[in-house]
Order: structure tokens, then C-alpha cells, then sequence
């Protein structure tokens, strides 16, 4: 009984809550601020670091993980 009155207080209250509503707009036009080819290449870089460094951690000391010192 107790659980049948708070599910129907959970409904109501769902129910009269105001519903969040989320509007992107894309506008596809040129860039307001251009990025120079020396910044595209410097996040390129970091980039290319981020993602190839753990593996080369990995390969580098693939003994120790196999645990063969």
C-alpha cells in the first residue's frame, strides 16, 4: 500500500516537472578567428604524443610486465 502511494507521488511529481529543453544551433560558416599552421601543427603534435605514449611506455618495458627481469 505504502509503496503504491509513494509511486503515485513520484508520477505526479514527474508529471508538473518543468522539462529541460536543449536547442543546438550548427551554423556552418568560416571561422571567426583563424588558427595559424604553426598552432595546427603544435596540437598535432600534442595530440600524436598523448596517444602514442603509453603504448611506447608499454613496448618499452613489455619484460617487466611479463615479469621477466
Amino acid at each position: 500500500m505504502f509503496a503504491l502511494r509513494q509511486a503515485s507521488r513520484i508520477i505526479q511529481a514527474n508529471s508538473t516537472m518543468a522539462v529541460a529543453r536543449r536547442t543546438n544551433v550548427v551554423i556552418a560558416s568560416p571561422p571567426r578567428n583563424k588558427i595559424s599552421f604553426a598552432e595546427k601543427m603544435v596540437h598535432g603534435v600534442v595530440i600524436m604524443v598523448g596517444c602514442c605514449s603509453v603504448p611506447a611506455w608499454v613496448l618499452a618495458n613489455i619484460k617487466a610486465y611479463r615479469g621477466r627481469d
